[in-house]
């Protein structure tokens, strides 16, 4: 039954009516009002405004997930003329969380295009123990200590249905990392800095509604050197 259907139907009884068709009382006014509640509610559905777009328009989100740090340092003191180079361990896992800013277009109604920035903190350490063939024939030990990293990515998604994304996403990174190095008889040292590097993974997001979306991510990132990251996180979004 549309709202035409229901004005129609009107029209036809008043015709009734004015042709001297008599109606009990009682029915008249039952009937008639069991026909103006559904005509109000359906011209109350058609004059709603429309669900607003998902995947469209800014969004800010959080994350959190686990990782697993990998570092080469056999490979990186390799060329130091001290003989081969062995180390014990190679990952290191821990966990990251951080925040999440971007913006979503749709393209073609089916696809979607964005860009995203990311600040995130990690709490894993990766701590090693190299040995040499020749001198020094103390152990050393190192560790590495990849603080905050940031992220400035794109992404390209097709739309599952009307509320799923399936992306893939690529871009830049650099990480705040803190070297230590020691060895039995010298005082430690540290050395910090940043590396760059680059970003690449795919996903899934689901959205609750207009505004809250859920995402399950996958990532690789590689980073200056023989050191490398992969992550599992998993994401909340807001959109405006």
């Amino acid at each position: 039954m549309n709202a035409q259907t229901c004005y129609g139907k009107r029209k036809s009884n008043q015709m009734l009516a004015s042709a001297g068709v008599i109606f009990e009382p009682f029915i008249v006014s039952e009937n008639m009002a069991v026909k103006y509640v559904l005509c109000s509610i359906i011209a109350f559905v058609a004059a709603a405004p429309l669900q607003a777009e998902v995947f469209n328009g800014v969004r800010i989100g959080a994350q959190t997930g686990v990782e697993i740090d990998s570092t080469d340092s056999a490979s990186a003191l390799a060329g130091a003329g001290l003989g081969t180079v062995t180390v014990n361990k190679k990952r290191a896992t821990g966990a990251t969380v951080g925040v999440t800013l971007g913006y979503d277009t749709s393209v073609f109604e089916s696809f979607v295009i964005g860009a995203e920035v990311a600040g995130s903190y990690s709490t894993g350490r990766n701590r090693q123990v190299a040995t040499f063939s020749s001198a020094p024939t103390t152990p050393v030990n190192i560790s590495y200590k990849s603080t905050f990293t940031f992220e400035a990515t794109v992404r390209f998604g097709m739309k599952v249905g009307e509320s799923t994304l399936l992306y893939a996403r690529g871009g830049y990174v650099n990480r705040k990392l803190d070297t230590t190095v020691s060895t039995t008889g010298v005082a430690p040292v540290i050395a910090s800095g940043n590396s760059n590097g680059w970003l690449l993974g795919a996903g899934v997001e689901h959205a609750f509604g207009p505004k809250l979306s859920g995402r399950l991510e996958y990532r690789y990132l590689k980073f200056q050197g023989p050191s490398s990251r992969q992550q599992l996180v998993l994401g909340l979004g807001y959109s405006f």
